[in-house]
């Protein structure tokens, strides 16, 4: 089981292009689901769910900080993922 984070790529391809390539350059992390590497680490049954969803604008961090910058809210949803490995 891991419990983490993230932006989707449905909330990314929403902002503007230029605060795209930014965050993408500055904070790639953000954007990792992890889910082709739990697939590609031997685990076969893989089921998510979404516990809840934070956004920066509520928050006090740097990326919080850069996407005020940037002038985007980015919206971080907090999923558990239980995986088996057969």
């Amino acid at each position: 089981m891991t419990s983490t984070g993230f932006v989707n790529r449905e909330t990314l391809s929403a902002l503007p292009a230029d605060a795209q390539k930014v965050l993408l350059e500055k904070r790639p992390d953000v954007f990792e689901d992890l889910y082709e590497d739990t697939i590609l680490a031997g685990f076969e049954k893989i089921y998510s769910v979404v516990s809840g969803c934070w956004y920066t604008d509520d928050d006090d961090s740097t990326i919080a900080d850069l996407a005020r910058s940037l002038g985007v809210n980015l919206k971080f949803t907090s999923y558990v993922r239980y995986c088996t490995k057969q």
